[in-house]
């Protein structure tokens, strides 16, 4: 038996080519406007039954875990760098830590809206010796720049900059310290040290100099140097604020 066959015109091809088209985009503003529906149901922070307050109060320990891949750039030349040649940079790392971060003290504002969110930021890390290589050893030490000196000494001379009298004692008196502790423009820590900070004792001679010249320094500037920061009442006595996402700006 002969089997019947359809025949389709090219206008009819071209019809339903654009019925396929017309559908597709209809479809795509139907499925964005429930996502976004759904995204502006979800991540207003409006209370504490909030769809994602949880994670946010403890991003680090809800869910999957964080890891930070962390690297120290070590200058293997410090003495011909000091003499004014181009510094040799070694790359060292990764350093695996697994961040744990978390929010206390959450308070919503009183306006109907709740439109802003105040808490307590709290954030430290915590080593993985398994994910980080045995050939990478966090006591060995490197030569990086010390930029907490270098921050004295800039803030030092703008202070001092119209009294230059003022000025040169201070800096006489500076030079006097950094020779006798044999500091200077480079650091010789441990990674450790680098990386999580360590309180310098001739850095706080530095400051006490600076501040009986008259010099006004600010709080940013300590005795304590560290690329990361830690978890301590000193970093985080004041409390932060954010948008809860309430309101659409």
């Amino acid at each position: 038996m002969r089997v019947p066959t359809l025949k389709c015109s090219g206008g009819c091809i071209g019809f339903t080519a654009l019925l396929f088209f017309v559908g597709g985009l209809t479809l795509q503003f139907v499925i964005d406007g429930v996502v976004s529906k759904q995204a502006q149901d979800m991540l207003p922070l409006k209370g504490n039954d909030s769809a994602l307050f949880q994670p946010w109060v403890d991003h680090g320990g809800y869910g999957s875990p964080i890891y930070n891949y962390m690297y120290v750039w070590n200058i293997t030349n410090p003495e011909e760098y000091l003499q004014g040649e181009k510094p040799d940079i070694e790359k060292i790392g990764p350093f695996v830590y697994r961040m744990f971060d978390w929010r206390e003290n959450v308070t919503w504002s009183d306006d109907d809206a709740k439109e802003n969110i105040s808490f307590t930021y709290h954030n430290y890390n915590v080593f993985i010796p398994e994910r980080t290589s045995p050939e990478l050893d966090l006591k060995a030490k490197v030569y990086v720049p010390n930029f907490a000196l270098q921050g004295v000494l800039t803030t030092v001379r703008s202070a001092l900059m119209d009294r230059p009298i003022v000025m040169n004692a201070a800096f006489e008196a500076i030079r006097v310290v950094l020779a006798r502790d044999k500091e200077g423009i480079l650091m010789h820590r441990t990674i450790d040290e680098v990386m999580w900070g360590f309180y310098d004792p001739t850095l706080l001679t530095l400051i006490e100099i600076a501040k009986a010249s008259g010099v006004d320094v600010p709080p940013s500037v300590s005795s304590y140097i560290g690329l990361q920061s830690i978890d301590t009442a000193a970093f985080y006595a004041q409390p932060s604020t954010q948008y809860s996402g309430t309101t659409d700006y």
